[in-house]
């Protein structure tokens, strides 16, 4: 049986560096620009979530793809000054969702990871901190986690949103929140298991794409 410091350990070996290394590789390429590229915007958009989206028959990638790189290289995202990743978080909402002119296909997830990787590259960076973003996989796997052990959260209910990081009781709480929001979605469907899964299991675990919900 697995411990939840089984699975953060789990993670923090076998798992994290899959999204660092991503994370990384912008950086190396794209870090200290004031204007987004064609190249960097493809870069932004075409991360390991976004896969997921070739798999949904209900949505043109192409076009997705297309508008959203568009978006991206009009923005002012890399130049604009904020204070934290809420604010940064929020214009990119704004500009993918942009009223009743949103995006086929891109949801709150696919605003979260541009966000993130906007964040990651600018000259000065801004990950979240005190937030944790919850949708998609990631709320998944946090729900699966909080139905099967409950006090390890602070709160007696969760659904899709942003959160304050206070949400969690020790040893989640001590992950900083990009961390634990990949966690909970590398691990959605293995949480729903836990903690009869072993160490192993969540040590060999398979990435897969699936059509989206």
């Amino acid at each position: 049986m697995a411990t939840i410091n089984d699975v953060i350990k789990a993670y923090y070996l076998h798992r994290s560096q899959g999204m660092m290394n991503e994370l990384n590789n912008l950086h190396k390429k794209h870090f200290g620009k004031n204007k987004i590229t064609q190249l960097m915007a493809k870069d932004i958009f075409e991360g390991t979530h976004q896969e997921r989206l070739k798999y949904e028959p209900k949505i043109n990638y192409a076009k997705t793809f297309i508008t959203t790189c568009q978006r991206l290289m009009t923005s002012s995202l890399l130049a604009n000054n904020y204070a934290n990743f809420e604010d940064l978080y929020n214009d990119v909402e704004n500009m993918l969702f942009n009223g009743n002119n949103k995006i086929k296909g891109i949801g709150k997830l696919t605003v979260y990871d541009i966000a993130l990787r906007i964040g990651y590259v600018r000259k000065d960076q801004i990950l979240p901190k005190e937030k944790i973003y919850l949708y998609a996989g990631a709320f998944q796997g946090a729900n699966n986690l909080f139905q099967c052990n409950p006090f390890l959260f602070n709160v007696t209910s969760i659904k899709p949103g942003c959160y304050d990081m206070t949400i969690f009781n020790a040893p989640l709480n001590q992950m900083p929140s990009m961390f634990l929001e990949d966690m909970f979605c590398v691990y959605h469907s293995l949480l729903k298991s836990y903690p009869s899964a072993g160490y192993n299991i969540f040590q060999n675990v398979k990435m897969s794409y699936k059509p989206c919900k």
